[in-house]
């Protein structure tokens, strides 16, 4: 009885992770608990991943964000500069969001994600770590950087 429980909690595991499980009994193959729990976890860091880039993304959908978030005019050069980069960062959400569902864009996905991350880090402490609302984006950042290389290791093993 206990082991019947313990299949049905494991299948829906398998479930909610995205994993392929069988009937035991029958004799078809099922994924180890460990495996699932790292497809689960995997999805989870490119949920977290696609998070961190779903607030900027928003300035390409309403770009009267520009004003309120930057001071800047969005129809002045750099407002429309700050809206591309919305569009980027829609570009590197919907990345991890195909890389949550497809495996097979697991690869390129860390790659876009990590520049993205990566790439801020750098910019930010070449600039002397500045306070301000750019101190708040690098720790969200570096905070990022767990499920980030998660990701990693899971596409590039």
């Amino acid at each position: 009885m206990l082991a019947a429980g313990a299949d049905k909690v494991m299948a829906s595991m398998a479930v909610i992770g995205g994993a392929a499980w069988t009937n035991r009994e029958a004799g078809d193959s099922v994924q180890s608990t460990e495996e699932s729990i790292m497809v689960f976890m995997t999805k989870a860091a490119w949920l977290m991943l696609a998070l961190i880039h779903a607030a900027p993304a928003l300035v390409f959908f309403a770009p009267g964000m520009v004003q309120r978030l930057y001071g800047a005019d969005p129809s002045g050069d750099l407002g429309v500069l700050l809206v591309h980069r919305g569009a980027l960062f829609f570009a590197v959400l919907v990345a991890a969001l195909m890389a949550m569902v497809d495996a097979r864009s697991e690869r390129l996905a860390s790659v876009v994600a990590g520049i993205s991350m990566i790439g801020f880090l750098v910019v930010y402490a070449r600039a002397g770590m500045p306070a301000g609302p750019l101190r708040k984006i690098a720790i969200t950042d570096a905070v990022g950087l767990l499920p980030l290389a998660l990701v990693l290791v899971r596409a590039w093993r």
